[in-house]
């Protein structure tokens, strides 16, 4: 292990090491549909039980909202969702996929 002249500059004090802040990232916030979102939350209580996790494991709220903003129509669309994966997609998507057409048919 062998120090640099930098290094040993600060080991003294002569110079000074400042970290960056990490910024953080802002949530972002998406007009949705309430009564979308409370449907979109009532099947992801339903899979919940039915799977015996909690809904969280299912989907995150922000997954939820997004698919309220984006209403994909369909499972390659699904995928563009933050937090949909093609396991999800595979073992969840259809449900959701239901009530997203039934909405956008109104």
């Amino acid at each position: 292990l062998k120090l640099t002249d930098r290094a040993i500059s600060v080991l003294r004090g002569e110079l000074k090491v400042e970290r960056k802040q990490a910024k953080r990232a802002e949530k972002v916030k998406m007009d949705v549909s309430s009564d979308l979102f409370e449907k979109l939350r009532e099947v992801r209580r339903e899979l919940a039980a039915k799977h015996k996790v909690p809904p969280y494991i299912i989907f995150s709220d922000e997954t939820l909202r997004e698919m309220c903003a984006y209403m994909p129509q369909t499972e390659d669309a699904l995928l563009e969702v933050k937090g949909i994966g093609a396991m999800k997609r595979d073992k969840y998507g259809a449900e959701f996929l239901a009530v997203l057409q039934q909405e956008a048919a109104k």
